[in-house]
C-alpha cells in the first residue's frame, strides 16, 4: 500500500501522487512517513525533502521553505510557502540572491524586522544552494 502525498503552495498543488515514503525534517528531527503512519501534526523546517515513488530507485529531492505537515493513516498533507525539485533550482538566480542578501545583512546597522526577514530569506537561499550542489542523483521524469 502507498501513501497519498499532497503538497500545496500558495500557487496551488505542487505534488499529488501515491508514494512509498516521504522524508521530512520537523522540529523534532528527520522522520519518514509511509502508509499506516500514526496521525501526526508538525512543523517542517527549511530543509531538504525526499520523495520515493514506486518505480524509482532514487528519491526525488526537493528544497522546502518550511511548512506544516498533517498525517493520517493513508495520506500526508504538506502546506508550504515554497518548494521546488532539485533539478528545477535556478542556481545562478540563487547565487545572486545570496550575494545580495549577504551584502544587505552585512551593511545593516540594527537588527530590525527587515534584518530578520532578510536573514530568513538568506536561510532559504542557502538551503536551495546546498540542495542544488548535493551530488545525490534524482530520477528523471
Amino acid at each position: 500500500m502507498q501513501l497519498q502525498l499532497i503538497i500545496t503552495t500558495p500557487n496551488g498543488i505542487f505534488f499529488n501522487e501515491k508514494v512509498d515514503i516521504v522524508t521530512v525534517v520537523t522540529a523534532g528531527g528527520h522522520i519518514g512517513i509511509q502508509y499506516g503512519h500514526q496521525p501526526l501534526i508538525s512543523t517542517i523546517e527549511i530543509s531538504e525533502l525526499h520523495i520515493n515513488t514506486e518505480g524509482h530507485k532514487d528519491y526525488r529531492i526537493c528544497s522546502i521553505n518550511g511548512g506544516l505537515l498533517y498525517v493520517e493513516k493513508d495520506k500526508a498533507n504538506i502546506i508550504t510557502g515554497a518548494i521546488e525539485f532539485k533539478e528545477d533550482i535556478d542556481i545562478e538566480k540563487a547565487r545572486r540572491e545570496h550575494d545580495y542578501l549577504v551584502e544587505i545583512l552585512s551593511n545593516s546597522k540594527n537588527k530590525d524586522s527587515d534584518y530578520f526577514r532578510n536573514e530568513l530569506k538568506l536561510k532559504k537561499v542557502i538551503n536551495r544552494l546546498k540542495i542544488s550542489s548535493n551530488s545525490t542523483q534524482s530520477p528523471k521524469k
